[in-house]
């Protein structure tokens, strides 16, 4: 490997990295802003580029993507960016992850690199047809369900994740982290619901920060099997129907049976596999 040089992207780039770019990564580039991306840069020779998402604090996830052209792969030059991205949200003190078109070689790297596990996930799009569920006992979020909701919504998805044989690790927050959980928490209630039985919080559901599809669903593992994963499924779809979006999607990890089995029931359809890396 030469002497590597990372160069910040400007818009007058654009046409040089997608000559060096396969098409199937070209979407993915094209999802990024430009200010979130460096060159890669061998002498004058573009060899890839880097994409770094750092969190505003530890309380959230990062997000690197790497790429490198296929001349120049088996260099160390992937690694070497990768280092980059790892040294900046090490700093941080914040987990991250990466996600691109599903590929053996490509989740070896991350593997090799240092993530902790990767796992494929579908990716779902819905019909677009308004499903008519039972929305009983679903409410809007207010500010006296913190910290039960948000606490609900990260035990379930960890517990999740072990079921699925996958070593997802919890920690506690620090006073810091938790007075920011709690800001977030306010600043979402927009988007964030819970489905209420008896009195108690059983249920939690959030959309993407657009509206574009469902972030997150749980329902408390005592109350599972009684259909609340469905009902807050439909509702958040319809709901997402109802800001704006016609074709709400949502992201499923591969394994997950029982939520591919609700989701297809009220009308969504998989598009494709992407892999997905995760550093705890």
């Amino acid at each position: 490997m030469g002497n590597i040089l990372l160069k910040k992207y400007a818009e007058t780039d654009k046409n040089r990295v997608k000559a060096i770019t396969e098409p199937a990564y070209g979407t993915v580039f094209d999802q990024f802003a430009g200010d979130t991306i460096s060159l890669l840069l061998e002498g004058d020779t573009l060899v890839g580029w880097l994409h770094l998402d750092p969190p505003p604090s530890s309380l959230y996830s990062g997000f690197v993507f790497v790429y490198i052209s296929p001349a120049y792969r088996r260099r160390g030059i992937g690694t070497f960016a990768y280092r980059q991205a790892e040294a900046r949200l090490n700093a941080i003190g914040c987990n991250w992850w990466s996600s691109y078109p599903e590929s053996e070689a490509a989740d070896r790297f991350a593997l090799a690199v240092g993530f902790d596990y990767t796992n494929t996930n579908s990716y779902l799009v819905h019909d677009g047809r308004n499903v008519p569920l039972c929305a009983d006992g679903i409410r809007p979020c207010r500010i006296e369900d913190y910290p039960t909701a948000p606490d609900l919504w990260s035990r379930e998805y960890a517990a999740m994740h072990r079921r699925l044989g996958l070593p997802y690790e919890t920690r506690e927050f620090t006073a810091e982290e938790r007075k920011a959980s709690y800001e977030e928490f306010c600043a979402s209630l927009d988007r964030y619901f819970v489905l209420e039985i008896g009195g108690r919080i059983v249920g939690v559901g959030i959309l993407f920060s657009d509206c574009s599809g469902i972030g997150g669903l749980a329902v408390d593992v005592a109350y599972s099997g009684n259909g609340y994963g469905t009902r807050l499924a439909a509702f958040l779809t319809n709901e997402c129907i109802r800001r704006g979006c016609p074709h709400p999607c949502l992201y499923c990890e591969g394994g997950n049976d029982n939520a591919m089995h609700i989701y297809r029931k009220i009308g969504y359809v998989e598009k494709g596999q992407e892999s997905v890396a995760i550093k705890n």
